[in-house]
């Protein structure tokens, strides 16, 4: 399942619930291959989480990927103003909500 929200300034947020545990892994590696970086751990969403910033097209996106039981969860922040440490902030805060739901 994938939500998409579009707010001020441009700032589109996309949320996806992965079908299966095995997604955590692989959309780690999907999204390290996509950005060409290292994706760093964080702490304190879910049993396990990393984020990751880069770039979709020219738009400047921040990933986190947090996993709660079996179902990993992707938020991805892009576009608007702000940099990469508060996408990460806006995405952890979006992840709880929906961990919490889970």
């Amino acid at each position: 399942d994938v939500c998409t929200w579009t707010g001020e300034n441009g700032k589109i947020v996309v949320a996806q619930v992965f079908p299966s545990a095995s997604s955590y892994d692989q959309s780690r590696q999907a999204f390290e291959s996509q950005y060409g970086g290292t994706a760093e751990e964080v702490t304190g969403v879910g049993e396990e989480g990393f984020f990751i910033a880069g770039n979709t097209g020219a738009v400047a996106t921040g990933t986190l990927v947090a996993q709660k039981g079996s179902t990993p969860v992707s938020i991805q922040v892009m576009g608007g103003t702000s940099d990469a440490a508060t996408r990460k902030n806006e995405a952890i805060a979006i992840a709880h909500v929906i961990l919490g739901k889970l």
